[in-house]
């Protein structure tokens, strides 16, 4: 895929998609790619990531206020 607003290329399968903003921001601020932003047919906005980043930050996200 060629994200419209990042004009990014990813692969969808190796993606993960949240529409959480508060955990993409924490993403974003710990170094994660933005790899696309999109609004959902329920309108709600999701932010696209790569499964690495997710891997790599979602410990640090899980225990953030442990």
């Amino acid at each position: 895929m060629i994200s419209d607003t990042t004009r990014l290329m990813y692969d969808a399968e190796d993606a993960v998609y949240f529409k959480n903003p508060v955990q993409s921001a924490f993403y974003m601020e710990n170094g994660a790619i933005l790899l696309d932003v999109f609004v959902s047919g329920e309108h709600k906005i999701v932010f696209v990531f790569s499964k690495a980043d997710h891997e790599r930050l979602r410990r640090k996200w899980n225990v953030r206020d442990a």
